[in-house]
């Protein structure tokens, strides 16, 4: 019984509702950011020497009589 209630209470609770309105008679201002701006950088990609693929050894041996 306990758990049925309970079932039955979980299911009230999430029904969805209506969101409220904005109000659009105080217009926003976006305020600007104290924070500094990023700085990009490179990105470095690192491939490990015996991970390289070796594409142009293989294709000339199949390309061979």
């Amino acid at each position: 019984m306990a758990e049925e209630e309970e079932i039955k209470r979980l299911r009230r609770e999430l029904v969805p509702k209506a969101q409220p309105m904005p109000y659009f008679d105080r217009p926003f201002i976006p305020r600007r950011s104290v924070k500094n701006p990023t700085i990009p950088k490179e990105p470095q990609f690192h491939i490990p020497h015996h991970k390289k693929i070796k594409c142009s050894l293989s294709y000339s041996s199949d390309l061979s009589p």
